[in-house]
């Protein structure tokens, strides 16, 4: 198993549930259930809602993780679908693969990402 953190942005817009941090947080402990790890609210600039997610999940399955978090806040019907947005920030786990995904130098700014030689 690794931990995987997403990045999710749900823009301000017409919605027919609109997004709180309440809610969203709700919504993943539905769907992730014992899997959710963390749920961390930063500051929205020009968003509704800007968060980061904590799940426990194969590192091959990240892909689908998304898609499941876009399905879930599709179903509060925003006006467009590209008010939501969801991308992987962070991967951390056991691998095969000699370019893992981490930090630089212990940073734990979730905007640099780098593939580091192990």
């Amino acid at each position: 198993m690794s931990r995987i953190v997403l990045e999710i942005v749900l823009s301000k817009g017409k919605w027919s549930y609109h997004p709180s941090p309440r809610r969203v947080r709700r919504k993943l402990e539905q769907v992730f259930e014992n899997s959710l790890l963390a749920v961390t609210f930063d500051d929205p600039d020009d968003s509704a809602i800007e968060a980061e997610v904590g799940i426990e999940g194969h590192e091959d399955a990240c892909e689908g993780i998304c898609d499941t978090i876009f399905r879930a806040f599709l179903e509060w019907k925003p006006e467009y679908e590209s008010m939501i947005e969801v991308g992987i920030a962070f991967m951390d786990g056991p691998s095969d693969d000699p370019f893992e995904y981490g930090f630089h130098d212990g940073d734990n700014n979730f905007d640099r990402i780098e593939r580091l030689w192990r």
